[in-house]
């Protein structure tokens, strides 16, 4: 078990344009053939007894997260490792969190806890009273859970008040989805459910045949709302009506959610591997654009190519039009990864602890007061409380001084978790200084 309270110094190894600090976890000479560059890489400091099972990039953070609910918070434009948390005790895996202003949410089937996504303060905490089946989405005031006794609930973020709940033929399957202030999900039955955001009701609801046998939930973008199945297809419906507008068929059933870019789909099949799912094309024979069956995790794209991890530790440049094969790369490994659309790059991960980030290769690497802002900054209160006295004001630290900041929470007691119902004895540190 990592110790509760650790001091660490920044274990963020930022890559210069002549030479990195250690051996690059991925070559750069083969990356920068390809456009892209080694942006940083660390290894968080796991203890004897855990392994990494989960990576995430949301926002302009990687959550790196393992098997015994303990998470690193990785500023993902300068690979700062800001602070470590002890999200959860009870042995379940954490799903994807949320950004909700300036915190992260995290959900479990019990319980839902935000921390101050810079420092790793505790913002709050909550038990549920259901048995939450979904991971959490959110439309930047509410956040969204779905429960085994088929309803979707909405929570109002400030107060974590539950103002609304409606329900559904069947309990929740696989991740949820927002899109135009619209909740997108699935269910066990196979029933596919628009509800608004806002009204907290349903819109719509579709009852594909196949869709019964199983989902790995639903994505959505402007183009429509995705919906991969264990019927061995993924499904593509209007956002406005939840019209069927097309079916694309593969080999295998479908587990995971695919990876929407402006003109693709990038869907993972266990029997096909990595498929480019042609978005704009309405003939059925030319839907599928091409696959690589050694593919695992879509990487990222830029004008002409594509980047996939693969199972054997590598990574493959396809073209992006017919998926013929440009090159590869070692990635020796890693196992998890997590794309970046908007521009290229990605981030890797492996159950070590490492985690590895690469860019493309004009992208500025971050300079040193941008490492100990990332370091330093907190958030403040939009309205101070009034004071008697005005406080000291403190001196700016020194790049020397920064670089031995504590990286430990300012926030002090038990960890977050436990078996207690609702923990009374866990408030942010702020707020104890004020009692004491």
């Amino acid at each position: 078990m990592l110790l509760q309270r650790v001091s660490l110094v920044l274990l963020a190894v930022v890559m210069t344009g002549a030479t990195a600090a250690a051996a690059d976890y991925v070559p750069s000479g083969p990356l920068r053939d390809a456009g892209l560059a080694p942006f940083w890489q660390l290894r968080v400091p796991l203890g004897p007894d855990q392994t990494v099972l989960d990576a995430y990039l949301v926002g302009d953070q990687v959550y790196v997260c393992t098997q015994d609910g303990c998470v690193f918070a990785i500023h993902a434009p300068t690979g700062c490792l800001r602070w470590m948390r002890q999200v959860t005790t009870l042995g379940h895996r954490l799903t994807r969190p949320c950004h909700i202003g300036p915190n992260v949410v995290f959900a479990t089937p019990r319980q839902v806890t935000a921390y101050d996504r810079l420092s790793g303060d505790g913002v709050f905490q909550h038990d549920l009273r259901f048995t939450a089946v979904s991971g959490i989405v959110t439309d930047g005031t509410n956040y969204f859970l779905a429960g085994n006794d088929a309803r979707c609930y909405t929570f109002e973020a400030e107060t974590q008040q539950q103002t609304n709940k409606f329900m559904t033929d069947a309990p929740a399957a696989g991740a949820m989805a927002i899109q135009d202030l619209t909740l997108f999900l699935t269910t066990t039955q196979g029933e596919v459910v628009a509800a608004d955001a806002v009204e907290r009701k349903a819109k719509w609801q579709h009852f594909p045949k196949m869709l019964a046998s199983g989902t790995a939930g639903v994505v959505a973008d402007k183009s429509g709302v995705y919906v991969p199945s264990t019927d061995q297809s993924l499904w593509r419906y209007s956002l406005k009506d939840g019209t069927l507008l097309w079916r694309a068929r593969f080999s295998g059933p479908l587990h995971e959610v695919p990876v929407l870019t402006e003109d693709a789909a990038f869907q993972y099949c266990a029997d096909d591997g990595i498929v480019a799912v042609d978005l704009r094309t309405e003939v059925e024979d030319e839907r599928l654009r091409w696959k690589l069956r050694r593919g695992r995790h879509f990487l990222t794209l830029d004008d002409k190519r594509a980047f996939v991890l693969t199972y054997d530790g590598m990574i493959s440049v396809v073209g992006l039009d017919d998926g013929k094969p440009i090159g590869d790369m070692p990635a020796s490994g890693f196992t998890m990864a997590e794309p970046m659309v908007d521009a290229p790059g990605f981030v890797l991960a492996d159950r070590y602890g490492r985690v590895f980030c690469a860019r493309a290769a004009d992208v500025p690497f971050p300079r040193s007061e941008a490492v100990v802002q990332a370091l330093l900054k907190r958030t403040k209160p939009e309205a101070e409380p009034p004071v008697e006295a005005e406080p000291p004001v403190a001196e700016e630290p020194t790049a020397e001084e920064a670089e031995a900041v504590s990286l430990e929470s300012s926030l002090k007691g038990k960890p977050v978790g436990g078996k207690s119902k609702i923990s009374k004895e866990w408030t942010p540190a702020e707020t104890k200084k004020e009692e004491e």
